[in-house]
């Protein structure tokens, strides 16, 4: 078997033909609410837990009806994220739109040459020009001609990437923006630290919070975890091309690696592939829980590495709360790693330490 054929960092959208749609709609849920106008929103969550492939999942959707053009994007394969600037971010959009128009949808647009100019050049940093205000005038131009000439009566972009840029950097880049919000329906990945605390009450006034948070995968996390276990499973599957009875074999494993991902689905991909890996190693086709057992050892050791000084036993304090006992810096960073982890159970948000974690720490698995 091809254990590299569940490649837990590459995330999927609607169309691709592998992809497994979440048992809680997140991505087709984002683009009603994009429809419907209620955004700009920030899409939020721990690392590993489908960000990108709902972004996509929701691009998709949009795409389906005459009303949307949708754009998505990966900032960070285009744009050095540790060096982004509101013009970069302006080039990026404007430029792809620009792309796609005259490339895919075969569309004059009609546009100042100066305009033109901005959006088919260089990356304004490698140009030395760092000012936004010229590249949004750009920007717009593009729109505002795009919708004139396009069938589409409204554009929505939804990028992904901003989470690895460095706090004020993000920021910077939401500003930006939330400052086109009156000519498109948003969409963005944001790292948590922007959302989370009163130092974000500006940001937060003006866009909405869409959090991606782990699938159910235990009876306590509520009604649907069966469902979110399934889900998990189903991925599985579907990237290893398995239907068989071998696949069906290895339901035990896939249930204890369920429960010990968290719900994360990268998490749950990469303990299965590591899983298979050991397998290898011991000249088996399939992993036995032995081959699991040191899979999650590793986890359980890349989490701890993580850790610093008192998170332990703050998790342990705040296990089943709301979190906002926690020190807000501590819970930022906590949840960006996926150490700590909110689920919604009954329309409450509570936070559990990472199961791998705790287990380590003497607590039972779930069953």
């Amino acid at each position: 078997m091809d254990w590299k054929a569940l490649a837990p960092h590459k995330p999927l959208g609607g169309d691709d033909p592998l992809h497994v749609p979440r048992p809680m709609g997140d991505g087709r849920r984002l683009a009603s609410m994009m429809r419907a106008g209620l955004g700009p929103f920030a899409v939020a969550g721990p690392v590993g837990s489908g960000k990108s492939t709902e972004i996509a999942t929701a691009a998709e959707e949009l795409r389906l009806g005459a009303e949307f053009f949708a754009l998505d994007l990966s900032l960070d394969q285009v744009l050095n994220m540790r060096q982004i600037t509101g013009a970069d971010l302006l080039w990026v959009l404007g430029g792809s739109i620009f792309e796609v128009t005259r490339t895919k949808l075969q569309l004059q647009l009609e546009i100042p040459d100066e305009a033109r100019s901005r959006m088919t050049g260089k990356a304004p940093s490698h140009q030395g020009h760092l000012e936004p205000g010229p590249y949004r005038d750009a920007f717009l131009a593009v729109i505002r001609e795009f919708k004139k000439k396009s069938p589409a009566s409204q554009v929505a972009i939804l990028v992904d990437g901003l989470e690895k840029c460095p706090e004020e950097q993000a920021r910077s880049a939401v500003r930006t923006f939330l400052s086109l919000k009156d000519e498109v329906e948003l969409a963005f990945v944001v790292p948590p630290s922007l959302v989370i605390g009163p130092a974000n009450a500006e940001l937060l006034s003006e866009l909405r919070v869409f959090p991606i948070r782990p699938v159910p995968v235990i009876e306590q996390q509520g009604s649907h975890w069966k469902e979110g276990r399934q889900f998990l499973a189903d991925i599985f599957r579907r990237r290893m091309g398995k239907e068989d009875t071998n696949v069906d074999a290895l339901k035990p494993l896939l249930e204890t690696a369920a429960i010990s991902s968290g719900g994360l689905p990268r998490t749950f991909l990469q303990l299965m592939r590591d899983a298979g890996g050991y397998a290898t190693v011991a000249n088996r086709e399939l992993p036995t829980r032995e081959d699991l057992d040191n899979a999650m050892r590793d986890q359980t050791d890349s989490l701890r590495r993580l850790l610093r000084d008192g998170d332990m036993k703050v998790m342990r304090v705040a296990d089943g709360s709301d979190g906002l006992e926690i020190p807000i810096e501590r819970r930022v960073r906590l949840l960006s790693h996926g150490i700590l982890l909110e689920n919604e159970v009954d329309d409450r948000v509570i936070v559990k330490m990472h199961p791998l974690l705790a287990q380590s720490d003497g607590e039972a698995l779930y069953a």
